[in-house]
């Protein structure tokens, strides 16, 4: 199973039989509770969840539900709040609950937009929305291909998405800091005009943790807790991976590794192995601004009503976070989907880490997260007082978490129930029928390379990328002592884990999405790119069951690589000059495909260096 954006990695294996899924209640007192109006977390959604889990696959699920209720009078005075976990945290089966714990990735960045907003309303720093990236950070450190974006381009911009720059999130290793990766930005080949069309881009909120860390002289995550965290009581919301870890109750994140071929014709549900929390502790400042909070059901439960209150403490009524930060955030800048897919829908814009749009008529301000191992959305419905989280230990390419999302709605808010499941799986069906039916332009006989694969490897660099050595798969495996020096474990590495046929090229590059890129011919000098992201053996005292001794691997995006040669004067041979990547890039919709058959039309070139 391939996935088209790298933040959102496939996960599979081993189920829970559903009928031992429990719900474990954490009651949440309201500081003025009045009122008792009807569950949404009743034994109805408990059964719904089980179906829906059943049908696309689940591990573990905290939720958060929060309601603001009403006197006669039409004027606020309380909540009713619910907190479940429904499913397994582990490995070993440990039922989750409110207080477990998930990384909630993207989630992180509507905090990152809050700090950066501190800053604004900080009377003895120089700085508004408005304030330019170039004023703030020093000219070695903020430099752009494109100059009216680098001389332009302020706070609002990057946290809104409209730099020009798609993700390029193939760009940045794990052995990354900061610095490199916005020294790195200079590389970076734009996709869009500055402020043309909105381009989701994990390196803008990067670029916004620097900003904090070089204004404020202290690190990002003291920065937030210090400000945020700390000051609304979110006493098991963390950065810090060794704090979670030593809480015990963090869970375990679960990656896919197969189908289950049992749902019957037309049905798919995905099945989970389990993996270690896959960002270190060296690599936690770096990904804290674009995904690094680790949180609760219970804590969320808090943040909600704090984003509800416009940034007051919902006991204390302390303003913690100023007003107009919170409303400068939910205010949309960029729109990401003009078009909406069901008759439900708006069109939906983005202002800073939140997408805003409506669902049968109620406004809604949102984020989804994903990392490898974890998923989660948080969404509220400012005109109704509503607020919803939920976190699994799963990260996926199917719409399950969406799907628990419209029904908490639908339950909370009175709406009518969609059938999205149905909607949803009918899709997929669509999908499916076009990979197992090509078209006959699909099934036409290749033609080979301009030369035998052998000498297309080799090295090569670009300067944001870095250095891929591309190695001869089928050499290796044949004759491994006439092989370059560099390949033996790449080679190796990926024969253990390989299923399907073999690819022709491999290489190893340790990103943050992807470990491997193993190339497949496609025709002439084309070659489809498989991203892997592989798992050496993650737990080795894991139940049998699981097979954990085992290596394995998913795959993480897919693009194409073209050949592209010199035919020297005189010569007999060619030579390779270097490689067109396309396909990788993540611009998203609305903007421009390259053919990607040479260096102009290239998302990503690379120069043949050996």
């Amino acid at each position: 199973m391939s996935l088209l954006i790298y933040l959102y990695i496939t996960t599979q294996l081993f189920i829970l039989p559903y009928r031992a899924v429990a719900a474990y209640a954490s009651p949440q007192t309201s500081f003025q509770r009045q009122g008792h109006p009807e569950l949404v977390l009743d034994d109805e959604f408990t059964a719904w969840l089980e179906r829906t889990g059943h049908e696309w696959g689940m591990k573990g699920v905290a939720i958060a539900v929060t309601r603001r209720l009403k006197d006669e009078k039409g004027d606020w005075v309380g909540w009713t709040s619910e907190t479940k976990g429904y499913g397994i945290a582990d490995r070993w089966g440990t039922p989750v609950d409110a207080d477990t714990l998930f990384s909630i990735a993207s989630n992180s960045k509507l905090f990152t937009a809050i700090g950066i907003g501190l800053l604004t309303e900080n009377k003895t720093l120089p700085m508004t929305w408005e304030t330019k990236i170039q004023d703030i950070l020093p000219e070695n450190q903020w430099k752009l291909q494109d100059p009216t974006a680098q001389n332009q381009a302020n706070l609002v911009d990057i946290l809104s998405h409209r730099t020009g720059l798609p993700r390029h999130d193939l760009s940045y290793s794990r052995t990354d800091n900061l610095a490199t990766v916005i020294s790195n930005l200079r590389y970076l080949k734009p996709s869009a005009e500055f402020r043309d069309t909105f381009q989701y881009n994990n390196q803008m909120y990067f670029l916004a943790t620097q900003i904090i860390q070089h204004v404020t002289g202290i690190s990002f995550s003291q920065f937030i807790t210090e400000n945020v965290i700390s000051p609304l009581g979110l006493d098991s919301t963390t950065y810090n991976l060794t704090e979670a870890e030593v809480s015990g109750h963090l869970a375990d994140g679960f990656v896919g590794t197969g189908m289950d071929e049992n749902m019957g014709e037309g049905k798919r549900k995905l099945v989970f192995k389990p993996v270690p929390f896959e960002t270190t502790e060296d690599e936690v400042e770096l990904n804290a601004g674009p995904g690094g909070v680790i949180s609760s059901a219970n804590d969320l439960m808090t943040w909600l009503q704090t984003l509800l209150l416009n940034g007051r403490h919902p006991i204390t009524n302390a303003a913690i976070i100023p007003e107009s930060i919170i409303s400068r955030a939910a205010y949309g800048i960029t729109c990401p989907t003009p078009l909406p897919s069901w008759p439900e829908l708006s069109p939906k814009v983005y202002g800073m880490g939140q997408s805003i749009y409506s669902y049968q008529g109620r406004n809604l301000i949102e984020h989804t997260g994903g990392t490898i191992g974890y998923s989660s959305l948080i969404t509220r419905a400012p005109n109704d007082g509503v607020g919803v989280a939920i976190l699994t230990n799963t990260l996926r390419d199917d719409p399950f978490v969406d799907l628990v999302k419209y029904r908490l709605l639908e339950k909370a808010l009175g709406l009518d129930q969609i059938d999205w499941s149905s909607r949803y799986s009918a899709e997929e069906n669509l999908q499916r029928d076009a990979v197992d039916n090509p078209t006959r332009s699909d099934i036409q006989e290749k033609k080979p390379s301009s030369l035998p694969v052998r000498g297309l490897a080799g090295v090569y660099f670009n300067p944001a990328y870095g250095t891929i050595n591309l190695c001869d798969f089928h050499s290796y495996v044949t004759s491994p002592e006439t092989s370059p020096t560099g390949c033996k474990k790449t080679v190796e590495d990926i024969a253990e884990i390989l299923h399907g046929p073999p690819p022709a090229l491999v290489a190893s590059w340790h990103k943050f999405w992807s470990t491997h890129l193993l190339l497949y011919h496609e025709d002439k000098d084309q070659f489809d790119i498989s991203l892997i992201f592989t798992f050496p053996p993650p737990f080795p005292n894991t139940p049998k069951s699981e097979n954990g001794s085992h290596p394995f691997a998913i795959e993480s995006g897919q693009g194409s690589a073209n050949f592209v040669f010199t035919r020297e004067v005189g010569a007999e041979s060619q030579r390779v000059d270097g490689i067109a990547i396309a396909g990788v890039w993540g611009s998203g919709s609305g903007v421009q495909t390259l053919a990607g058959r040479d260096r102009e039309s290239a998302e990503v070139w690379f120069d043949r260096v050996v």
